[in-house]
């Protein structure tokens, strides 16, 4: 917290005035007269000029929290989008990551098994949930709404206290303006009361303004030191979560690799021949390529009899024109189902015609 307390040395009043305000009854010849609405015209436009001059610093001091407090504002949204498009890809990291583990663990028993591959997601996914912190951020983000609304407060303060000194000051210039402009004939003796009133109000005015405003002032200088405070974290917590980000990737590419690398070893199993490796003397045609027998062949029924090759052909397009006619059934059977669904929405439809009616 830091506060202002005003350090006021009141300006001393001019001698003539201070002579007068003991006894504002007392009558003053013209030339006294006249030297002492003169002085207490000053000290009315010195006190007003002051004033004016505080202003101009509690100004300064508002235009430099909106500024800072505009850079606040654009940290601000770079941090929350930032959060979301990680969270974006934390979610989705996850989700991959999980639905790799469910088939992992669908084909474990008759397909491939790596326990090293399991050790590594799960370490992956440790790492992720790590990338995920966000009560930073809603903190950050708390503090900052909070602090708004004060800067909004501090901007709806009224200053128009000054019009009060503008009317004094014309007051007094216009007993000083009528004194002077009095023929010889005209210019006699007479009292301060007119004048010292003036003076006693401005300067109650000033004394008693000075501490709302010194008060508006420290509020000011607190939110702008939040605020200053505020930027280097917000500013450090974008740059984790930009470092968060490039784990996040990084680990989404090694789950890709990881599991193109299982995939890359399904596939050679698949088309690796059971008589052994291309160097046993596997035969292969005239131009180099491996004979038609040799790919996609199921390893338990491999065989190098050209009979056998076709008769595992023959049956891989059965086993398709099952799968696609099953695939038919159930696209069409989703077909009726959706129809009969708008069928009987239709046969309600009378209810909200009801409905209308009454």
């Amino acid at each position: 917290r830091c506060d202002y307390e005003p350090q006021l040395t009141p300006r001393p009043l001019p001698d003539n005035i201070r002579f007068v305000q003991q006894d504002p009854r007392r009558m003053l010849s013209y030339s006294a007269l006249r030297r002492t609405m003169g002085q207490a015209w000053h000290c009315i436009r010195t006190l007003k000029e002051d004033w004016q001059r505080l202003l101009q610093g509690q100004k300064a001091a508002l235009m430099s929290l909106l500024r800072h407090n505009g850079s606040l504002s654009k940290q601000k949204n770079e941090m929350i989008s930032m959060h979301q498009r990680l969270r974006a890809k934390l979610d989705f990291f996850r989700t991959s990551l999980h639905i790799d583990m469910d088939k992992y663990q669908e084909q474990r028993g008759s397909g491939i098994a790596s326990e090293k591959m399991m050790l590594v997601w799960k370490e992956m996914e440790q790492t992720a949930l790590g990338c995920g912190q966000a009560e930073e951020v809603q903190q950050l983000d708390e503090e900052m709404m909070s602090l708004q609304t004060h800067i909004v407060d501090l901007q709806r303060y009224p200053w128009r206290y000054g019009e009060a000194l503008d009317t004094l000051e014309g007051k007094a210039m216009e007993l000083y303006r009528k004194l002077r402009e009095k023929t010889r004939d005209q210019r006699c003796s007479g009292d301060c009361q007119e004048v010292v009133r003036l003076v006693v109000q401005a300067v109650q005015f000033y004394e008693k303004k000075i501490k709302d405003f010194y008060l508006h002032l420290s509020k000011t200088v607190v939110c702008r030191l939040r605020v200053i405070e505020l930027m280097p974290r917000v500013k450090g917590v974008v740059e984790w979560m930009a470092q968060n980000e490039a784990t996040v990737m990084s680990l989404q590419e090694r789950r890709q690799r990881e599991l193109w690398n299982l995939l890359k070893v399904a596939c050679s199993k698949v088309r690796s021949p059971v008589s052994g490796s291309p160097e046993g003397g596997a035969p292969s045609c005239a131009d180099g390529t491996p004979p038609p027998h040799s790919l996609l062949c199921r390893p338990q029924r491999a065989s190098l009899d050209p009979a056998c090759a076709r008769d595992e052909s023959v049956l891989a397009i059965e086993e398709s024109r099952v799968f696609e006619s099953r695939l038919q059934s159930l696209v069409q059977e989703t077909l009726q189902e959706q129809e009969q669904d708008m069928q009987v929405l239709r046969e309600w439809c009378w209810l909200s015609t009801a409905d209308n009616l009454s």
